[in-house]
């Protein structure tokens, strides 16, 4: 498991939860755990905030026992282009800029 801030998974997890919890939400857990189709232990679970017991794919399970679908969308949040070897592209890139600091060096002379 990542502890990387960048993960998008966590958060992922947490808005799947808050469906879940927004529909079970005034019902006891006996009776919100038996008509999402899971344990009562795994409903407090939820109630609590312990989202890492639970898979994406479980959250998303849980849902659809109450007719409840999910969408994904994919954002493109940087580059459009992909860069398929970014150990290459950093070496070019420190190629570059010191090419054209001794080219700048050169022209103050």
């Amino acid at each position: 498991m990542s502890n990387d801030s960048s993960d998008p998974i966590p958060a992922l997890k947490r808005q799947l939860a808050d469906a879940i919890l927004a529909i079970a939400d005034r019902q006891p857990i006996i009776v919100a755990a038996r008509r999402l189709g899971i344990g009562p232990a795994r409903m407090c679970d939820l109630r609590r905030g312990r989202i890492a017991r639970f898979s994406v794919e479980r959250l998303i399970r849980i849902l659809a026992t109450v007719d409840r679908g999910v969408s994904v969308s994919v954002v493109v949040t940087g580059s459009p282009q992909v860069c398929w070897f970014p150990k290459l592209r950093a070496q070019a890139d420190a190629r570059r800029r010191e090419f054209l600091i001794a080219r700048r060096t050169r022209r103050r002379l």
